[in-house]
């Protein structure tokens, strides 16, 4: 695995998760590049084994590819703060609208979902995600696989925006029923890989 030399590391909301692979989303104001790495790079998410349909939808407005954080490859993947945020809090309260999993710990997620995007320590003008540690499960090449997941965020921002205008009941109730497992709403300003500790 071809990492850049590895920033200070904490162990994410205080306990270990061992050595999964991980898919993780910062902010930034402006986009890394071979030459200018981004600064304040803000930890916001982290979710082990896949990337989850929350860092999807928040890296949906205007995606493209730029250089990772952590990589030395350009296999980040940067979209525009505000435009992905306010998609991903349209489709929790479509969500909210049909029947889900523990309604009362989802509402919960939701609200902080909402009070943590709007936050200033937070927010910043584009998401940045970084995938690499994903794209390596898959095989058949990191920048290959970044351009991949670029298309996979266009096909399931059409459906969020389908769901959003109330077009996709049946998938949303499907969501509801395992949201903790698929959303991966869960927010941290410390990550495994994190570039803020002091």
């Amino acid at each position: 695995m071809k990492y850049r030399k590895m920033p200070y590391r904490r162990h994410f909301l205080g306990y270990h998760r061992g050595m999964s692979n991980r898919s993780y989303v910062y902010t930034v104001d402006t986009i890394p590049t071979k030459k200018k790495k981004a600064k304040p790079v803000r930890s916001l998410s982290e979710w082990a084994w896949d990337v989850p349909l929350a860092h999807k939808i928040l890296v949906s407005a205007s995606p493209k590819r730029c250089q990772s954080c952590i990589w030395t490859q350009e296999i980040g993947v940067a979209g525009e703060f505000e435009g992905g945020r306010d998609r991903l809090l349209q489709f929790l309260d479509a969500l909210g609208k049909v029947k889900v999993k523990t309604p009362k710990v989802f509402a919960k997620a939701v609200a902080t979902t909402k009070t943590v995007l709007a936050h200033k320590k937070y927010v910043g003008k584009f998401i940045l995600i970084d995938a690499g540690e994903i794209y390596d499960m898959e095989g058949g090449g990191l920048v290959a696989c970044a351009k991949a997941f670029i298309k996979d965020v266009g096909t399931i921002t059409k459906k969020v925006d389908r769901a959003i205008a109330g077009k996709e009941n049946r998938w949303l109730s499907t969501i509801g029923k395992k949201w903790d497992e698929e959303l991966g709403i869960e927010w941290s300003d410390v990550l495994y890989f994190d570039f803020n500790a002091k």
